[in-house]
């Protein structure tokens, strides 16, 4: 029965119509039916849903640290990577559109007429 309601939540999760709301009201259900089956397949390891999210939250920062380097509950250190990565955000929205296309063919244009204006003076010499 768990089984057949957490495929039930998937399904709805899947449901492109959902509204924002209605979207996070099934992934939480569908959650709990996970952490249901999990508990039943598991009795020795059953957590009450307050517990697993803090387990799963300071899994999350253990693994941050391992991947990025930063310890989140230093808060020098947390607010040093932020800055970095406003910066790096910041430095690729520049490149990225220094680089779109539009950008691209604009310049194209520019040089076209550059040298249609260079072959000009060339020819009225």
């Amino acid at each position: 029965l768990l089984r057949d309601s957490y495929a039930y939540h998937l399904a709805l999760v899947a449901n492109s119509g959902l509204s924002e709301d209605s979207f996070k009201s099934v992934q939480e259900s569908a959650r709990d039916s996970l952490d249901q089956l999990i508990d039943i397949r598991r009795p020795w390891d059953q957590r009450d849903k307050a517990v697993r999210l803090s387990d799963e939250i300071a899994q999350f920062k253990q693994d941050f640290k391992d991947f990025a380097g930063v310890d989140l509950d230093d808060e020098e250190q947390a607010e040093k990577y932020y800055k970095e990565v406003d910066e790096v955000r910041e430095n690729w929205s520049k490149h990225a559109e220094e680089n779109s296309e539009e950008t691209q063919e604009r310049k194209m244009l520019e040089a076209h007429k550059r040298v249609e204006e260079r072959r000009r003076r060339a020819h009225k010499r």
